[in-house]
């Protein structure tokens, strides 16, 4: 007796939930969406957490001026490369310099490797601060 009030109960409760998706379906399909976009969110969020802090380097590059000369330093790496011109992981920022054929760029190359060690290495803000302009003036030589 027990176990058939309980199938009972179970199966009112089944009839009741089933009716309650088929007369408001646009509420299920929202929560759905919110837990799909939980999800991804979720599943992602280390990367969403390294765009946020890279993001914040980028704006506010003094609040950490070695991550911020790293960042930007592999940024214009990236650049170069893209270029034809390949930074090998043996060599130093000084040795890269020595790859670069032109003059005029590697002179720019040189102010913004200045800059980099200088944050780098001598946590300087100023020179941090100074990155993302020699990066840009970096980048305009290799368009011209």
């Amino acid at each position: 007796m027990w176990a058939r009030l309980r199938y009972a109960r179970l199966l009112s409760l089944a009839r009741k939930s089933q009716r309650g998706v088929e007369e408001s379906p646009g509420r299920w399909f929202g929560i759905a969406a919110v837990v799909g976009f939980l999800l991804l969110v979720m599943t992602n969020a280390g990367r969403i957490a390294r765009m946020i802090r890279m993001r914040g380097l980028r704006v506010h590059p003094e609040r950490s001026p070695e991550q911020a000369a790293t960042m930007w330093y592999e940024r214009m790496a990236r650049y170069m490369e893209r270029r034809g011109m390949q930074k090998s992981t043996m060599q130093t920022a000084q040795e890269f310099l020595r790859v670069i054929a032109e003059e005029g760029l590697r002179a720019r190359v040189r102010r913004f490797t200045d800059a980099y060690e200088s944050a780098r290495f001598g946590n300087s803000a100023d020179d941090a601060r100074r990155l993302p302009e020699l990066y840009e003036e970096v980048a305009s030589a290799t368009r011209n």
